[in-house]
């Protein structure tokens, strides 16, 4: 059965009611990728080209299809500087080789505690800490953390910062904590803008690998967003694997239904072929027919018997028909 006009158009607005609601995930502001670099080669923003911001490697870094590989000794990566503030998200794909004293896998600042955004394990433990400064000031060290247990497995870490002081880290698609009372960054172009090593000299360098690290200036992402980015963090949508399920039984032998009657509608009836034929017509054209049938029988007859009639003058008698037809 065809479906109603009113039925198609509930549909088309549910379908574009769901269309609207979904948004895409907010764009990048800036991205380096190093899956694609070469050693010893520059890595330009993909993102905002007009600024043209480069992270350049320190010391000769290997890199391969996973990213750029730091030794956590020397090597590192100095991003140009640039202004940013106030609402902001980072995301990075990142491996550990080692937990490395203090490392740092991002450190933007002015000095060692000044204006100071990084990402960092904290010690010598897999305890990662998101950390924000203002100014100088000791109180400015507001933190939520996350715990990487997986040396040498690549982790998708989000870290966000509001306005509003809510600070939080995600991990692989996942709330880790929250921080209700932090700091959104100042907005300020900071001299130091560093990739796998801290700005001070009391920290180790980072060790191991940076897949890419994209910022996100003026925005928070939301949960959904960070899931979205985890699944497709490998340039591709990543669905999970589904739970494995009990197969269904097969379905007993069912007796097919009848055909059913044609359906009526004011005075008409729909035949099989889909056209409409008057109810009347049947028993009109058996009548019709009946009558025609009739008249010609009659005629028939009595053309024979004229021709039989053995007083008709000049008319021999001819033998007698039984039929003329």
């Amino acid at each position: 059965m065809a479906a109603s006009p009113t039925g198609l158009l509930l549909t088309l607005l549910i379908f574009i009611s769901c269309r609207s609601t979904n948004a895409a995930t907010p764009q990048a502001t800036h991205t380096f990728d190093f899956r694609a670099c070469s050693k010893g080669s520059n890595v330009e923003d993909s993102i905002s080209t007009n600024l043209n911001l480069i992270a350049t490697p320190v010391n000769s870094p290997d890199c391969d299809g996973e990213g750029v590989r730091l030794d956590g000794l020397t090597q590192y990566l100095d991003l140009t500087p640039y202004s940013f503030g106030g609402s902001t998200s980072f995301e990075v794909l990142v491996s550990f080789t080692a937990y490395n004293y203090q490392s740092h896998i991002f450190d933007f600042g002015d000095g060692q505690f000044d204006d100071n955004v990084y990402l960092y394990n904290y010690g010598s433990s897999p305890e990662i800490k998101w950390y924000v400064r203002q100014n100088t000031e000791s109180k400015g060290e507001h933190e939520a953390t996350v715990n990487f247990n997986e040396l040498g497995q690549f982790s998708h870490v989000v870290v966000t910062a509001s306005t509003s002081g809510e600070m939080k880290i995600y991990k692989d698609g996942v709330l880790q904590g929250t921080k209700t009372d932090g700091w959104a960054p100042r907005t300020l172009m900071r001299n130091y803008h560093w990739l796998g090593r801290a700005v001070g000299s009391n920290n180790k360098y980072f060790y191991g690998t940076l897949s890419y690290i994209s910022i996100y200036n003026g925005v928070v992402l939301s949960d959904q967003d960070c899931a979205e980015l985890y699944n497709e963090r490998n340039g591709a949508t990543l669905s999970p694997t589904p739970s494995p399920t009990t197969p269904s039984p097969t379905p007993s032998p069912t007796t097919p239904s009848p055909t059913p009657s044609p359906t009526i509608y004011d005075e008409l009836t729909i035949d099989a072929g889909g056209g409409y034929v008057n109810k009347w017509f049947g028993p009109v054209w058996a009548v019709f027919m009946l009558f025609v049938c009739a008249g010609f029988c009659s005629c028939g007859y009595y053309v024979v018997r004229k021709e039989i009639n053995p007083t008709d003058s000049g008319l021999k008698r001819m033998p007698t028909i039984e039929k003329a037809y």
